[in-house]
C-alpha cells in the first residue's frame, strides 16, 4: 500500500466525516456529488466505515451497502461490498480526497471474534491494495465494555433501551453496579483484543494505522506509544464543556511524546443536539491546530448518518439536504489554505495566561510573528472564567477572537 512521507504528512489533512458512506443510504452518484463539493471547498479526506457502521447491529437493514452487508453473523467477508469499498475509495482520491478507512466499531470485536476481525482486515487490506489511504483500526475502541452485544444482532441505537447515553442516574447506577476496577479490567481485555488485530492488519496493509477512542481516551492512553500506531488521537465528543480539551489535549500530548503527530478524530458535530454552529466550528478549528492538532476533522448531524430527520435523530434532526447547505466546511476550507500557506504550524506553540493561572489565550508564534486565539478581554477582564461555554453560551463580548502579529493578515 503507498504510504507519505511522514505521519505528519499523512495527516495534515481537513477531513470530513461519512460513517454510513459505504451504505445503501447513499448513491454512488450522490457520493460522488458531494465528494467533489468538499474537494472544492478546501478538504482533501474523509473519513468512514468499511464495515459495520456505527450505532446499529451487523443485521441491521441500514447497516447493508446496494451489495448486502460487509460481513455475515460468523463475520465472514462479502466480496462484493469489498469490491463497493475500492470502488468509491478509488472515486475519492481521483477528486482529491484520501480516504480515512475505518475497518468497524469497537465493540464488534466481541461480536464475531478476534480471528474473524483479523480476516476481515487481511481482506481489506487486499481490497484496498496500491491505493493512498489512510487506515484506522475501529472507531471508539473502548465503547460499551460492560455490554458489548446491546446492538446484536439487529438493534440500533434508535431504540430506546439501546441508546448509548442513558440518563446521568441510569448512568451513575452503572457505576456502582459495575465498580471501575471491574469496568477497567473489561476495556483491558477489549484493547488487548484489538491490539492482537492492530498488529494483523499492520503486517497485511504494510503500515501503521489509527484508532478512534470514545471521550474519556487517548489512543496512546489505551495502547501505549505503539509503532503499530500512525499518531495519538482522541475524540472530544460533543459538549460544551469539553472546550478546554481542544486544546489541552494536544498540547499535553506534545509535551509527553515530542514529535508524535496528534490528531481529534471527533470535535463538536456540526448540528448534534441541534447545537455547534459556525461559530463553535470556527473555534473548535484554532483551538485544535493552535494546541497542536496536525490535521482537523469536521463533522455534520446528517451527513454522517445519511440524515432523514428520523434515522438516528436522537443526536439530532438535521437532515442531509440540510447538512449539506451548510456554509461551515467552506469557511473551513479557506482556513485550512490559510493556515498552510502561512507555514502556522512551524511556529512555536504557547499557551497566555492570567497570574493567577487562567488560560487567557492559546497561540503559535514568536516574537516575530504569532497567531493567538484570545478566550478573555485583556487583563482588565474577569481572568477567573476565560472562557465559558457551557449553559446559555456566555462569552465575554470580545472573546474569543483572533489576533495576528508580524505580517499574518487575511485570515479568512
Amino acid at each position: 500500500m503507498a504510504t507519505t512521507s511522514s505521519p505528519d504528512a499523512d495527516l495534515d489533512v481537513l477531513a470530513d466525516t461519512w460513517w454510513y458512506g459505504m451504505t445503501r443510504r447513499w448513491s454512488r452518484d450522490d457520493f460522488e456529488a458531494l465528494a467533489r463539493k468538499r474537494a472544492s471547498q478546501g478538504f482533501d479526506a474523509v473519513q468512514l466505515v468499511a464495515g459495520i457502521p456505527p450505532e446499529v447491529g451487523p443485521a441491521h437493514p441500514q447497516a447493508a451497502s446496494e451489495v448486502g452487508a460487509a460481513w455475515d453473523l460468523r463475520g465472514r467477508a462479502n466480496p462484493a461490498y469489498l469490491d463497493l469499498v475500492r470502488d468509491r475509495a478509488r472515486l475519492l482520491l481521483a477528486v482529491g480526497l484520501r480516504p480515512i478507512v475505518y475497518g468497524g466499531w469497537g465493540p464488534q470485536v466481541d461480536w464475531v471474534g478476534v480471528s474473524a476481525m483479523r480476516a476481515w482486515w487481511e481482506r481489506l487490506a487486499a481490497a484496498l491494495d496500491g491505493l493512498d489511504v489512510i487506515p484506522c483500526l475501529c472507531g471508539e475502541v473502548d465503547l460499551w465494555c460492560d455490554a458489548p452485544r446491546r446492538l446484536w444482532p439487529e438493534g440500533s441505537t434508535d431504540a430506546p433501551v439501546a441508546r448509548p447515553m442513558g440518563t446521568p442516574l441510569r448512568r451513575r447506577l452503572a457505576r456502582r453496579l459495575l465498580p471501575g476496577q471491574r469496568y477497567r479490567a473489561l476495556r483491558a481485555r477489549r484493547v488487548e483484543a484489538w491490539r492482537e488485530v492492530l498488529r494483523h492488519a499492520r503486517l497485511a496493509l504494510g503500515r501503521p494505522l489509527l484508532v478512534h477512542t470514545t471521550g474519556a481516551q487517548t489512543a496512546f492512553s489505551l495502547f501505549g506509544d505503539d509503532t503499530d500506531l500512525l499518531a495519538n488521537t482522541t475524540q472530544t465528543g460533543h459538549d460544551l464543556a469539553t472546550t478546554a480539551l481542544l486544546y489541552e489535549r494536544p498540547a499535553a500530548h506534545h509535551r509527553r511524546f515530542a514529535g508524535r503527530p496528534f490528531m481529534n478524530l471527533e470535535p463538536w458535530y456540526e448540528g448534534i443536539g441541534e447545537g455547534f454552529g459556525p461559530r463553535e466550528q470556527l473555534l473548535a478549528f484554532w483551538a485544535s491546530k493552535l494546541g497542536g492538532a496536525t490535521g482537523h476533522v469536521y463533522g455534520a448531524q446528517g451527513v454522517w448518518n445519511l440524515g432523514d430527520g428520523a434515522f438516528l435523530a436522537h443526536w439530532g434532526e438535521q437532515t442531509l439536504a440540510q447538512a449539506t447547505a451548510l456554509a461551515s466546511p467552506g469557511a473551513l476550507g479557506a482556513l485550512h489554505r490559510w493556515y498552510r500557506e502561512h507555514a502556522i504550524d512551524a511556529l512555536p506553540p504557547f499557551v497566555r495566561r492570567s497570574a493567577q493561572g487562567a488560560v487567557l489565550g492559546v497561540g503559535r508564534g514568536d516574537d516575530a510573528r504569532a497567531v493567538e486565539l484570545v478566550f478573555a478581554p485583556e487583563p482588565g477582564g474577569d481572568p477567573t472564567s476565560p472562557l465559558d461555554l457551557t449553559g446559555a453560551l456566555r462569552l465575554p463580548p470580545d472573546a474569543p477572537r483572533l489576533r495576528l502579529s508580524g505580517g499574518l493578515t487575511g485570515a479568512p
